[in-house]
């Protein structure tokens, strides 16, 4: 029982490297500090903060929806 515990949580790692990943892209670090440049009114850098937020929500709402909290499927 314990070993299918341990394998069922080793099977869900890839969701925490997404959501690493997910973050790096939310804050924007990345970005250049000196551009000024704009999109509908809007900083592209905080059109692209909010597009990775879009994201991790779409993503949080996907694994819910599918991941299974029984470890005897």
């Amino acid at each position: 029982m314990a070993e299918r515990q341990s394998q069922h949580r080793k099977d869900r790692r890839w969701i925490f490297a997404v959501y690493v990943a997910l973050l790096l892209l939310v804050v924007p670090w990345y970005w250049p500090a000196n551009d000024a440049s704009l999109a509908f009114g809007f900083p592209v850098w905080a059109l692209a903060t909010l597009a990775a937020v879009f994201a991790t929500s779409v993503f949080t709402a996907w694994v819910y929806l599918t991941q299974s909290d029984d470890p005897d499927d």
